[in-house]
């Protein structure tokens, strides 16, 4: 009876994840995007380990040498899949909080070294007993290893929820606590599970918060520039009218819109991969001037607008100052086979003579380009 109601529980799960899986893939159709590819691996490993556990449930104890095998193989696989969803959010944790590809790309070898690690060790198993051991009944049972196992994936978790707090600023209230509902039920309950062995409490909270972010954050990443992570197109008209029509009632914004100098010339010499980078960066270093509250969005091409809650000309020239240092420190600390550098046109919305968002941005679109003729002269 404790067992079948395991597989109630687990088989309830999987339904909901498939939801969520259809879900995404609707969303998904008419983009393609690496952004997504922690999200994605995070659900379909999780589904598996609720596939594997209820197979280990189920094989357990089994009779003969065919029993026995099947014990052998399906815990080595569980073993060996086991840290696979923590990977993936540790990759969709790092571009939600830092919405940088080329960050996360980075990450990405190291990830699979910590599960190549796992993978050996469980495949290991049916010679030294590390992990887990089958007894003469075909019994299973953990093995001398598996505190370090747990104390291993402890760590994971630990070190995805430090970072979280750190880096809370660069992420809305949202997304922040969305983040935190992973890590804080995975160290919980995954210490209850390991000191009682029987308890399902691990994997139906996973489901539970791949359900909730697929809402709270999967959803509004239909707004999201799939490239850069920064706001699209669309998001950026519906901010500003509504900003506009805030500024009609006294509550003042400025913009600040940013062009990428020589884009076609990265692009033509060093390729469409090297220039999707640059783009990246110019994303990354416009977030890293702004608050996370500002939105940032692409705006077409090579150029991107900042939406800021200011109505102060001066607060708006620190900005920009900020901007451009920002741009000196990355030239000359990043390893990369080019230079960044942005026109730049600022302002700050005026009811009076703005006569609308399209207005609006018309005008700092020139001082942009003028900007750039500047710029050219004196090169």
């Amino acid at each position: 009876m404790e067992v079948w109601l395991r597989l109630e529980v687990n088989f309830f799960c999987l339904a909901v994840l498939v939801v969520v899986l259809f879900e995404e893939g609707l969303r998904r159709r008419d983009r393609r995007s690496s952004d997504q590819a922690g999200f994605l691996g995070l659900v379909v490993s999780t589904m598996a380990m609720l596939a594997l556990d209820s197979a280990g449930w189920l094989v357990d104890g089994s009779r003969g040498a065919l029993g026995r095998f099947f014990v052998y193989a399906v815990n080595i696989a569980y073993y060996c899949c086991h840290s696979l969803p923590l990977l993936f959010f540790l990759s969709y944790m790092d571009f939600q909080l830092f919405r940088d590809g080329a960050h996360t790309r980075r990450l990405r070898p190291l990830l699979a070294t910590l599960f190549a690690v796992v993978a050996v060790a469980a495949l290991a198993v049916p010679f030294t007993g590390f992990l887990f051991f089958v007894d003469a009944s075909n019994h299973y049972h953990r093995g001398p290893g598996f505190i370090y196992f747990a104390i291993f994936s402890y760590c994971l978790a630990f070190s995805s929820l430090v970072l979280i707090v750190a880096k809370r600023r660069l992420v809305s209230r949202r997304v922040f606590i969305t983040l935190l509902s992973y890590p804080i039920p995975v160290i919980l309950l995954g210490l209850l599970q390991a000191l009682q062995y029987g308890l399902v409490l691990i994997w139906p909270f996973v489901s539970i918060f791949l359900l909730v972010a697929s809402f709270n954050i999967q959803r509004a990443q239909a707004s999201t520039d799939h490239l850069t992570g920064t706001a699209n197109r669309r998001s950026l008209d519906e901010e500003l009218e509504s900003r506009v029509q805030d500024a009609r009632r006294g509550r003042g914004f400025g913009a600040i819109l940013v062009d990428l100098d020589d884009f076609k010339s990265i692009n033509d010499s060093l390729g469409h991969e090297t220039g999707d980078r640059a783009l990246e960066d110019a994303a990354a270093i416009l977030r890293s001037v702004v608050r996370s509250d500002d939105l940032v969005a692409r705006f077409g091409g090579d150029e991107f607008v900042v939406v800021l809650g200011l109505s102060e000309a001066d607060r708006l020239s620190d900005i920009v100052a900020r901007l451009k240092r920002e741009i000196e420190a990355h030239n000359s600390g990043a390893r990369r086979p080019y230079s960044l550098s942005f026109s730049v046109g600022a302002g700050v919305f005026d009811p009076k003579s703005d006569a609308d968002a399209r207005a609006f941005l018309g005008r700092i679109d020139s001082l942009m380009y003028a900007d750039k003729l500047t710029r050219k002269r004196k090169a």
